[in-house]
């Protein structure tokens, strides 16, 4: 029999919690509850009626499973300093599939001055290059993302990040531990800048491939503003100023594959804007080993330990690069490639991208950039010197150049 009070079912709705008892009937003869020391007959509809009525609350009350894929928020820690060298501490929690994304605005005299003379760190071990970007011309802006992966990673505790810079003036940066992210690269990055014009607001837009996807982005400043604002959408993770610069970052997590816009507003007269952004996909358990075809055919796929995809270079596996100017294409070190049929033109005739001054004679040498019926020109006789130089010739590797063929459009 049953031993527990089950609940009196009246008129056609009733809410019931997940404490509440409900007892099922002692037995099931053919398809028809028949509770004990009962005429079967009696309580037949009654007991078919109240067996259909617990089956449906059964199942409402089934728990929901957790969602996989999910990229959890850890941690951010953030620094700032007038100077070359920057360090500060960061506490990085437990978890599975870690990710720590450092995220740095960095000013300098100019645009080398603003880049990094060694590759950051956190617990002695380097960081991996995402995406960088530098725009100005008296001075210079540089941001950059750097990311670890958990097979990098500390235990949780406290470690320390150092950054080191070539002459900087200023350094802000920041650094965001998340869990439940895909060990992989970046799925896709960007970068925007604004130059000198001295613009309050940037944004720059990239195309998430995954479900879920978390995007980290930095923004760096010129001017020392009061703070940046960012776009809706976005969670600011730090905002924090040097003597003369400014860098914030913040996360986003976009629910559906495709275009996101990533942007902010400083809050005051800016200059020299630089932007920065990168997308990671979230871990996604494999079952099988056809969850983990990467779609390179020059590598062996499979659901491993952890259900956690594996992808080990096979260079016996056949492959086709896509190619059309290649032959015998093969596999090496993972990747497809072949040989470059001299007889296919790949590129064709290229014009110029850039020159310069031996004297100061020509005039709009740049009119020789394209073949548009526009000239560079100069008055004067042949000793008149100009250098057009970055045609964009390819070389493929292997190649053997036999000559040169150039055109020259031209009118007196």
């Amino acid at each position: 029999m049953c031993h527990c009070t089950p609940n009196k079912f009246r008129g056609r709705r009733r809410n019931v919690s997940a404490s509440q008892s409900l007892c099922l009937p002692d037995r099931i003869d053919g398809g028809v509850a028949t509770p004990s020391n009962t005429q079967p007959g009696r309580h037949r509809s009654r007991m078919v009626r109240s067996l259909k009525r617990f089956l449906a609350l059964a199942f409402v009350l089934l728990p929901v499973p957790a969602a996989f894929g999910q990229i959890l928020f850890d941690n951010v820690t953030s620094g700032t300093i007038t100077g070359t060298t920057l360090t500060f501490n960061h506490i990085i929690g437990g978890g599975a599939s870690r990710l720590l994304v450092l995220q740095i605005a960095v000013e300098g005299n100019n645009q080398a001055n603003s880049g990094l003379t060694a590759t950051p760190t956190y617990n002695g071990v380097a960081f991996g290059l995402a995406v960088e970007n530098v725009t100005g011309t008296s001075f210079g802006m540089r941001t950059l993302l750097y990311y670890m992966l958990e097979a990098d990673l500390p235990v949780a505790g406290t470690y320390t990040v150092s950054i080191t810079a070539a002459l900087a003036d200023n350094i802000s940066a920041g650094v965001v531990s998340v869990t439940g992210v895909e060990q992989q690269p970046p799925e896709v990055t960007g970068s925007n800048a604004d130059g000198q014009t001295g613009a309050s607001t940037i944004q720059t837009i990239i195309t998430t491939l995954s479900d879920g996807a978390w995007l980290f982005d930095c923004v760096g400043s010129g001017n020392a503003v009061s703070g940046f604002t960012p776009d809706i959408g976005q969670t600011e993770r730090w905002d924090v100023a040097a003597a003369s610069s400014r860098g914030a970052g913040s996360t986003r997590e976009e629910p559906t594959g495709g275009a996101v816009t990533m942007g902010w507003t400083a809050e005051s007269a800016s200059n020299r804007i630089s932007h920065v952004v990168a997308a990671w996909a979230p871990f996604v358990p494999c079952v099988t080993d056809a969850d983990c075809n990467d779609a390179n055919a020059c590598t062996d796929d499979s659901c491993g330990a952890g259900s956690t995809c594996q992808h080990v270079d096979n260079n016996t596996n056949p492959c086709d690069d896509g190619d059309p100017c290649t032959f015998g294409d093969a596999c090496t070190a993972g990747s497809c490639g072949g040989i470059f049929n001299l007889a296919c033109n790949a590129t064709g005739f290229q014009s110029p991208a850039a020159t310069a001054a031996r004297q100061t004679a020509w005039t709009a040498p740049t009119q020789a950039f394209s073949s548009d019926n526009s000239y560079a020109k100069s008055g004067f006789d042949s000793s008149v010197q100009q250098d057009w130089t970055n045609f964009g010739l390819v070389i493929p590797t292997g190649a053997t150049v036999d000559g040169v063929e150039l055109r020259i459009e031209h009118k007196h």
